[in-house]
């Protein structure tokens, strides 16, 4: 998206074009922009008064379960209404590309599309229900009909956020909301109660309030025994509340949040690619082996002589960085096999400006000799 045209960018505020044309690709980053349709009336007027639009640069689900194109989902209910929609940049561009249209357009037809189906659900979603029934495939997703969006017509794409802003817990919240349905997680501020005596330093005795779940774990360091034994409490309950209430929804959110830390795939790449637990006795088609070969010469790019970083980014655990995972150990000659050595030769030759792995080998050279397998 670095060398996105000013064609595809027509349509956009200046602070949005700005923005939009080099995202921070190898950050973990969003940016709030507004997507505005002042002609609205009634329920699709309340809706959109209601909506966020977020692009973000990383996906934290990516690899744990299918993805779409975009996400969107709904919190509160009427008094509190919000209707959040995240769209990746790199599926903004696919869509914008295979349209023959512009970033704005595409953003207006996904955020159109929420508008509309949530308007046709207005009473459902007033009451909070939407996100429940969504996960179940009891009610439409809310960015299934782009199409049904486009009939708003252009809406007034500007940026809301100054520059690119880490993702946090409330974004993979809202994502792992949207996936699995939600997760009684409580992060309303926390004051503990007050004890005799007042020790010098702790910040709860100095009456302080504190963020949840950061802002808590990060103040126990300072705190006294008695406000670490009632800190520890709240956290405590207030994790094995959210656990019990979506037990897969809560992993996705510890795994996710995690990862916030860790080097990731670029622009998607990790939906292009197998997970790091992938059998390496399956061995795909020829055209499925050909895809994965160009991403993961497109991913190598990224991580030039940085192999502990691409061997986390592929998905094994941090402490076994270093390790690649097997499928790709394999897929030299796999591709080789296929009949596909010149894949195998740029899949080597970006290994090996990586690292030279040592379950490979020297990547040109063998790349070289599978070509010539029959």
């Amino acid at each position: 998206m670095a060398e996105t045209s000013e064609a595809v960018l027509a349509g956009l505020s200046d602070r949005a074009r700005r923005l939009l044309a080099e995202p921070p690709a190898m950050e973990k980053r969003l940016i709030e922009l507004s997507a505005a349709w002042p002609s609205l009336a009634g329920g699709r007027a309340r809706m959109a008064d209601a909506a966020r639009l977020f692009v973000i640069t990383w996906d934290p689900l990516a690899g744990m379960v299918e993805r779409p194109s975009g996400f969107a989902t709904t919190n509160g209910g009427s008094a509190d209404l919000e209707i959040v929609i995240y769209l990746p940049t790199w599926s903004l561009v696919r869509m914008a590309t295979a349209r023959h249209s512009t970033l704005a357009a595409v953003m207006s037809a996904m955020a159109g599309s929420a508008i509309m189906t949530a308007s046709h659900h207005e009473d459902i979603v007033n009451a909070g229900r939407y996100p429940d029934l969504a996960a179940r495939d009891e009610v439409t997703d809310l960015l299934s009909d782009p199409a049904a969006g486009s009939v708003l017509g252009a809406a007034d794409i500007t940026a809301l956020s100054v520059e690119w802003e880490p993702i946090g817990l409330g974004a993979i919240t809202d994502l792992v909301q949207h996936a699995f349905g939600p997760v009684d997680l409580d992060r309303s501020p926390v004051e503990l109660a007050a004890v005799t005596p007042v020790h010098w330093g702790c910040p709860a005795c100095a009456s302080g309030r504190f963020g949840f779940p950061g802002g808590l774990a990060e103040a126990k360091a300072a705190m006294c025994p008695a406000h670490l034994r009632e800190a520890e409490s709240v956290i405590n309950r207030r994790l094995a509340r959210a656990n019990a209430s979506n037990p897969d929804g809560w992993a996705a959110i510890t795994t996710a949040s995690l990862a916030l830390d860790q080097p990731h795939l670029p622009n998607g790449l990790s939906c292009r690619l197998p997970s790091a637990e992938s059998s390496i006795y399956i061995i795909p088609a020829s055209g499925e082996l050909a895809e994965r070969a160009a991403a993961v010469v497109e991913a190598a790019r990224w991580f030039r002589d940085r192999p502990d970083d691409f061997a986390v980014a592929l998905g094994p655990e941090p402490e076994l960085a270093g390790q690649w995972p097997d499928w790709l150990a394999n897929l030299i000659l796999d591709l080789g096999a296929a009949g596909l050595g010149s894949s195998a030769e740029r899949v080597g030759d970006a290994l090996a400006k990586v690292r030279r792995h040592p379950g490979i080998g020297q990547h040109g050279r063998l790349a070289l000799a599978v070509d010539a397998q029959p």
